[in-house]
């Protein structure tokens, strides 16, 4: 494992509260206050763990699945859940560099530069750029939320054909969760991997290590993973109960 594997194994068990607890079998269930009135339940792959992070009103239900000795698989909890009753959410996965770092791309001739929100010219960029995308795209790079701060694009004559940004992950703050989107005419072409591979060179300058989480069935965020030298760290399983 890289230290940036294991330095985020430790931070996100520290922040559930179990440390070290993760590194032995078994099945933990913890009611969180943050995810009160919310009526989900997120079970974490976690080292040697499986760890169901619930909304408290939901944890009596989840009882049945508490184990001392032994990690139960996330198809299990999921077989569990959903004999409840309850809507699957999407199963992701959260990977870090592996111990080779990043693999930057080939040479491009794209230019790659930093924009800042601020600035009504490169907010005009961000804005054009966002009207080409779906509401899935938007969605899946935050883009319909309150813009990152650290914000870097590849652009062309169209403007910007390509997009990443991060923000502090909030359960490990010294990682920086990354978001991209590339426009619709100029996909399949590499500009993901460019702007992320940039993007994870500027995180690293500040001292924090980069964090990708996607949908383990999005074959584009697989690809651009796999290319990058992203691992993963810790698979996730969520419902909602009606």
């Amino acid at each position: 494992m890289t230290t940036a594997h294991e330095a985020f194994i430790s931070a996100v068990s520290q922040s559930m509260g179990l440390g070290a607890a993760v590194r032995a079998p078994g099945t933990t269930v913890v009611a969180a206050s943050a995810r009160a009135n919310s009526n989900v339940v997120v079970a974490y792959a976690i080292a040697e763990h499986t760890v169901l992070w619930c909304d408290p009103a939901l944890a009596d239900s989840l009882a049945p699945m508490v184990d001392t000795d032994r990690a139960a698989p996330l198809d299990e909890c999921d077989a569990f859940l959903a004999a409840l009753g309850w809507t699957p959410l999407p199963r992701a996965q959260m990977q870090v560099l592996g111990p080779e770092g990043v693999r930057p791309p080939s040479r491009s001739e794209h230019l790659v530069q930093s924009v800042e929100v601020t600035n009504p010219a490169d907010q005009a960029l961000l804005d054009t750029f966002r009207a080409t995308l779906t509401a899935e795209d938007r969605d899946n790079a935050d883009l319909d939320d309150s813009p990152d701060e650290h914000i870097v694009v590849v652009l062309d004559a169209d403007g910007v054909a390509a997009y990443s940004s991060q923000a502090p992950f909030a359960p490990a703050t010294q990682f920086a969760d990354i978001s991209v989107a590339t426009r619709p005419d100029v996909r399949g072409r590499g500009l993901g991997h460019l702007v992320v591979a940039r993007l994870c060179d500027e995180i690293a300058a500040r001292g924090l290590h980069p964090l990708y989480r996607r949908d383990v069935t999005n074959v584009r965020s697989v690809r651009l993973c796999t290319a990058l030298g992203f691992v993963p760290a810790i698979e996730v399983s969520g419902f909602r109960r009606p």
